[in-house]
């Protein structure tokens, strides 16, 4: 959201029906399919996280390039794992991975370099 007051506007409407996608409260299989359905436009909320910040495009490429993963793969992973998008890219434990929760943010990381620790 590029408005935080829109974001709050969704927000308000959609936290009715947020246990048709929240784990711990989940309406969805008490037979509310009909209504979740109704409010499936509120997804959204769960693919705009703030917990990682856009990517410093400039640092990114220069740690993650093709040229530079090669000759350094651990100045890449040392970028993606262990800074700001670090929860993106958590593959030992699901419950602290965020790369669903920060969608967007988290694909940038990935698309800017990121995405070469899985294909190593």
């Amino acid at each position: 959201f590029d408005d935080p007051a829109v974001e709050k506007q969704c927000e308000d409407a959609c936290d009715q029906a947020r246990c048709c996608w929240e784990s711990d409260e989940n309406c969805l299989t008490d037979g509310n399919l009909l209504t979740c359905l109704e409010y499936a436009p509120c997804a959204i909320l769960l693919l705009v996280g703030d917990e990682v910040p856009e990517p410093e495009e400039a640092a990114l490429e220069t740690a993650c390039s093709r040229e530079s993963y090669e000759e350094d793969p651990a100045t890449c992973e040392a970028f993606c794992k262990d800074g700001p998008a670090g929860c993106c890219f958590n593959d030992e434990s699901l419950a602290d991975n965020c790369f669903i929760s920060n969608f967007a943010t988290c694909t940038q990381w990935s698309l800017g370099g990121c995405f070469r620790l899985a294909f190593n």
